[in-house]
């Protein structure tokens, strides 16, 4: 039986996740505005995200939490004119900081307000996703990073091959869930994807804003624990190991704060990916912890 594979319909369009422009409540982003820039005379840290980023959000909460000060703009303040292109420009000259997360799924008024947002963003103290980076082509990316640690075996195909324990993964950095690469199925698809052999034992995260650095490790309770859920999580030193390649891999990629993921198999560590705008909220949200936060926060100060 043939069937359309849900990595490129249902799964990879995560429409609960959907970050874009064309948001339907701009009264809500509006009706916002004054909390998120009400420190507009202060020189303090500057949020730069779509109004529905969730690791924004989750930022911004925290600092509210604390009574920090903090500004956030909204893709869609420009994008509506809720804010001036003049303010926009004097705000980000008078911040101590900015952190900027661009939209994750993209269209034609993101790529208008993210050419905009770059074209603005010029400050001494930025941490954003950067133009330097790998991750938007995963097979350019695995191979960059294979020259530091050892990688899944990994095929670029539109075919499924007839492998047992196989996963699938998306060729860019369009978001997408990692699912079961379906053995000995006939199957329709829509252009190139990655499949790789599945690896079993330890997920760790390595998480790095400039040299400070936060481990956590994750027992999954399927393939992918965004949709599985964990079966353990814990934080925990990371060993000289992890700590010596995952500061390797932030300074080839040029990115001050990324999140790593690597797998310990057997004995064996695995690099499967470093996400250039890592959504660090979700292992705050496991270990009730806000060290990242609190990290991110004091570098935006300085």
């Amino acid at each position: 039986m043939e069937s359309k594979h849900p990595l490129y319909s249902s799964v990879i369009h995560r429409s609960q996740y959907i970050v874009e422009i064309a948001s339907k409540d701009f009264a809500e982003v509006q009706k916002s505005i004054h909390e998120r820039y009400r420190c507009k005379d202060k020189e303090v840290p500057l949020i730069i995200a779509p109004f529905n980023d969730s690791t924004a959000s989750h930022f911004f909460n925290y600092c509210l939490s604390h009574n920090y000060d903090v500004i956030w703009i909204a893709y869609e303040d420009i994008f509506q004119n809720y804010i001036s292109l003049d303010n926009f420009k004097r705000t980000i000259k008078n911040s101590s900081g900015i952190y900027h997360r661009a939209p994750r799924e993209v269209s034609p008024n993101d790529c208008i307000i993210g050419a905009t947002i770059r074209a603005c963003l010029y400050h001494n103290n930025l941490i954003s996703p950067g133009e330097y980076g790998t991750n938007w082509s995963k097979p350019a990316h695995l191979h960059v990073l294979n020259k530091y640690a050892s990688i899944p075996k990994t095929y670029i195909t539109s075919n499924v091959p007839k492998i047992k324990n196989g996963i699938m993964k998306p060729v860019s950095s369009f978001p997408a869930f990692t699912i079961d690469a379906p053995y000995n199925q006939n199957i329709t698809l829509n252009g190139p994807f990655l499949v790789q052999n599945r690896l079993f034992g330890t997920e760790i995260r390595v998480h790095i804003i400039d040299s400070r650095i936060f481990c956590h490790a994750i027992e999954s309770k399927g393939l992918d624990y965004r949709v599985s859920g964990v079966s353990s999580f814990r934080a925990q030193k990371p060993s000289i190991q992890i700590e010596s390649l995952a500061m390797s891999i932030s300074k080839l990629e040029h990115i001050r704060f990324i999140g790593i993921d690597l797998f310990e198999c057997q004995d064996s560590l695995y690099i499967l990916e470093a996400n250039p705008m890592p959504g660090y909220h979700s292992y705050e949200k496991y270990d009730m912890s806000w060290d990242i936060s609190e990290a991110l926060y004091n570098t935006l100060s300085n």
